[in-house]
């Protein structure tokens, strides 16, 4: 059955992580999660580990009326380590939890659960991707952009840069290279010789692979280092790759530097979710990517960084197509259940029928 449900908007402070430019070398938001309680659950948190951790280091009867405990500051950093670490998981990392507990495997097949992570990972990497591609897209369209080349490139940049700037997100960072793994899968099936390839508004999907990795290894050069290598990146293009981040970066960020959420203002933006019913043999692809969140959670993300003059609509559904796109008319995004069960079928190693674009 269809649903549908309004993400609202909640007050929101930027974090003053890895600035160069402004908010996109930091955009993740604070918080995590989708209730706008971050804040109000880690002193929650901390009281109660407090009481907790406090137990073994002040024996038991560290409550009695009349004690005084010895606290150090060394206890009090290790229960704040303790209930930041309980604390301190990303809405992508939430996603991944929720994905795998909604895994189905396909049936004849078999996974352990480490292949069933991976999998999750790959799905739900490449579904973020493609939401913030798409939201790309809308910020073009509502906000008046000025776009320089193939509009295609550009909001390939910004879900890349996007991704890539968070605080330590070990689940965040292997969707990234999810990404790039699946544009080097369907491009073992192009034929970059075809003028149909050589005209199409997007870059061919290996040159597609190629730019993830470099945002990757540009942003962080050592992290990403053997991802690149993996994909025989040269030394000397990585090295160079640095400048391609920056650029990409600091464009987007003065592009957008007019419309960000500032510190302790309340987003005005809304964005509504609505999930429609799946075709035959799409339902397990679908509980997959709705029972994740992943979706609420970069609608959550785009709400905490940009101010849209309009609500916008975001439709997951089946669309007879392979697909994901923005609609300026209704101010809606849409992804397809098609192109969902796509990067399934890539991360399980099945074949498409043809080789059009997913």
């Amino acid at each position: 059955m269809a649903g549908h449900h309004a993400i609202e908007a909640t007050p929101v402070n930027r974090p003053h992580g890895r600035y160069t430019q402004d908010v996109l070398y930091a955009a993740t938001r604070p918080g995590g999660g989708l209730s706008g309680t971050g804040i109000t659950m880690v002193w929650l948190l901390r009281a109660l580990l407090t009481v907790t951790l406090a137990w073994p280091v002040l024996g038991h009867t560290a409550f009695a009326e009349d004690s005084e405990p010895d606290v150090t500051d060394e206890d009090i950093e290790e229960i704040d380590a303790a209930a930041a670490d309980q604390s301190a998981a990303s809405p992508y990392e939430i996603a991944r939890e929720k994905g795998v507990k909604a895994w189905t495997t396909p049936p004849g097949a078999k996974a352990t659960p480490e292949e069933i992570d991976d999998h999750v990972l790959y799905v739900l990497g490449n579904v973020t991707n493609t939401m913030f591609h798409e939201f790309a897209h809308g910020l073009v369209s509502e906000l008046e952009l000025p776009v320089l080349g193939k509009e295609e490139d550009a909001v390939d940049a910004f879900a890349n840069v996007v991704m890539v700037n968070h605080d330590d997100d070990p689940a965040l960072d292997a969707m990234m290279v999810a990404v790039a793994d699946d544009y080097f899968t369907a491009g073992q099936y192009e034929d970059g010789n075809s003028a149909d390839m050589q005209m199409d508004e997007h870059s061919m999907s290996a040159q597609r692979a190629f730019s993830v990795i470099c945002i990757l290894v540009g942003a962080d050069p050592e992290k990403f280092k053997q991802a690149a290598d993996n994909a025989g990146m040269s030394p000397e293009r990585q090295a160079s790759c640095s400048a391609d981040y920056e650029q990409a970066a600091g464009a987007w960020d003065k592009m957008l530097s007019d419309h960000y959420v500032k510190d302790g203002e309340k987003s005005t933006s809304k964005i509504t979710v609505v999930y429609g019913k799946p075709a035959k043999g799409q339902e397990a692809i679908a509980k997959l990517v709705k029972e994740s969140g992943i979706v609420e959670a970069v609608s959550e993300q785009m709400i905490g960084l940009i101010k849209f003059p309009n609500p916008i609509k975001v439709k997951v559904e089946a669309c007879d197509d392979d697909n994901a796109f923005w609609s300026p008319e209704d101010r809606s995004v849409t992804l397809c259940y098609e192109l969902a069960q796509g990067y399934l079928n890539n991360s399980l190693g099945i074949e498409p029928d043809d080789s059009g674009e997913e």
